[in-house]
């Protein structure tokens, strides 16, 4: 038996499930009843061989033609005087495993070419915005008055941390280099502790380093659901069961928290799994639309293990070992939460 190849093939025979239907079409020709069913089989057999090397595209394709070819046959007017013998040589189980397998393959395919179109709009934006602060830099650098430019950059930078400011208050001048978007596990403990604060806490860790032990009332939104370019409703549907009805609700929670074993906001390189799960629920979302943008746990898992194990289910776990481009930072200390500034 034909080993299963374990990835899909990258798609490339059509940029849409509606452009690759076009390549499913089957007109009808002058030939013999019995020269449609060879031709069906091979379509069939083809599908499968397809589908076993993980051909999503192109097994789809020949499912579908297979689909059209059976009805075609069933038209025939001798088809209708021997149905028995068709049938048993067409196989009485091909045709519902095509039609299953056609549908099956068109909603991963329809998820794929959607991701597929976000990713491509992500690395186009990521360009431009790269232009844009390289254009920024040289009008700065030829700017005579210093202290305007820096008078600018103070403004810009105090405006990027409105939000982050409204759960951490007042920076003292101590901690002002800290960057935008983070969350220490003090503050993160206090907003917990806060009745009148609501937040989702999703754990981007492998699934089983999540069933082994994870931040109490915390959801699992695996990292095997996340790659670069994914779409919210790609990860909805890799979700495992227990997290899909706590994600449906994250546009109606004032703060939604991200985590990784070792997170911190200096790592949120492109095509990592925190920044594709961020981007995918801040900068490409345009159904569920979230309060405010995702907050990163400083120090990841570990660092929370280490400061408060008794808000975990097993605090009793390891570590795995960092990464060369990983920075250490445990801390438990953190700046002063005013409540009263979210």
């Amino acid at each position: 038996m034909p080993a299963v190849a374990s990835v899909p093939k990258e798609l490339y025979l059509s940029s849409s499930l509606k452009d690759l239907n076009k390549k499913t079409e089957v007109k009808p020709e002058r030939i013999s009843t019995k020269n449609y069913v060879q031709s069906a089989l091979k379509l069939f057999k083809k599908a499968e061989e397809s589908r076993l090397d993980r051909d999503e595209e192109r097994a789809y394709v020949l499912y579908m033609k297979y689909v059209t070819v059976y009805n075609l046959i069933k038209k025939r007017p001798d088809f209708k005087q021997q149905q028995d013998y068709f049938h048993s040589v067409l196989g009485p189980s091909n045709i519902r495993k095509a039609v299953e397998e056609a549908e099956r393959l068109s909603e991963s395919l329809k998820l794929r070419y959607e991701e597929a179109e976000v990713r491509k709009k992500l690395e186009e934006k990521d360009r431009q915005e790269a232009e844009q602060l390289q254009k920024q830099k040289r009008q700065e650098a030829g700017r005579e008055d210093g202290g305007m430019s820096a008078k600018s950059s103070l403004g810009n930078a105090l405006d990027s941390k409105d939000k982050t400011q409204k759960i951490n208050g007042e920076m003292s001048e101590k901690n002002e280099t800290t960057e935008r978007g983070a969350i220490t596990a003090k503050e993160l403990y206090t907003m917990m502790m806060d009745k009148n604060i609501s937040l989702i806490i999703m754990d981007a860790r492998r699934i089983q380093d999540y069933q082994d032990s994870h931040i109490s009332d915390s959801l699992s939104v695996p990292e095997e659901a996340i790659s670069p370019g994914v779409t919210t409703s790609w990860i909805e549907a890799n979700l495992p069961d227990g997290s899909k009805d706590r994600w449906k609700t994250r546009g109606n929670v004032d703060y939604v928290v991200l985590l990784d074993w070792f997170s911190s906001t200096k790592d949120l390189q492109l095509g990592t799994t925190l920044r594709s799960l961020k981007d995918a629920l801040f900068k490409w979302e345009s159904k569920t639309i979230l309060r405010s943008e995702p907050l990163v746990l400083e120090g990841g898992y570990e660092n929370w293990l280490l400061c408060y194990p008794q808000y975990t289910t097993n605090a009793k776990v390891t570590p795995p070992p960092r990464g060369k481009n990983e920075e250490v930072s445990i801390s438990c200390s953190t700046r002063t939460f005013d409540k009263s500034a979210k």
